[in-house]
């Protein structure tokens, strides 16, 4: 997936259903480590041109305080980088700061979808690219008429 093209979605594992459907339970939000590894894999697509600066945009959906899902909607460099050198990957310390945001909005009932807008710095001769968690918004899902609200992941 390049810049500002598709969608990346990565769901937890589904499991048949007492009625054949395939369920999901999700990840508890209490599972840092996991939820870290989840969006480590989520940006691996994301590459930051050396000396350059990209915006990524994620959602996160949340039911019953659990992670369910998460969607990497796109990536779009804002500032090009310098020369022809490789670009860098998502640093470690950027994921870290995404899973805590994503543990303080994680906790109430029913089904919601986070927005996190990262931004992405690469400078100098650093193997990754450092960042930081720039915007949130919480966005409640629509219910679906006659009042059942459910998350349906692909």
């Amino acid at each position: 997936m390049g810049p500002g093209t598709g969608r990346v979605l990565l769901q937890r594992a589904a499991s048949p259903g007492p009625s054949g459907r395939r369920t999901t339970r999700g990840r508890d939000a209490r599972e840092p480590s996991a939820l870290a590894t989840d969006l480590r894999r989520l940006l691996e697509p994301v590459r930051v041109p050396a000396d350059g600066t990209v915006w990524a945009n994620v959602s996160v959906h949340l039911r019953d305080g659990r992670v369910v899902g998460w969607e990497l909607e796109d990536w779009r460099v804002v500032r090009a980088g310098r020369g022809n050198k490789t670009p860098r990957p998502v640093s470690r310390r950027v994921v870290e700061e995404a899973t805590s945001v994503v543990r303080l909005y994680a906790p109430g009932t029913g089904s919601r979808s986070l927005h996190l807008g990262l931004r992405l710095i690469h400078e100098g001769n650093a193997p990754s690219a450092e960042g930081w968690v720039e915007e949130t918004r919480m966005l409640p899902l629509s219910r679906p008429s006659g009042g059942v609200s459910r998350l349906t992941l692909p």
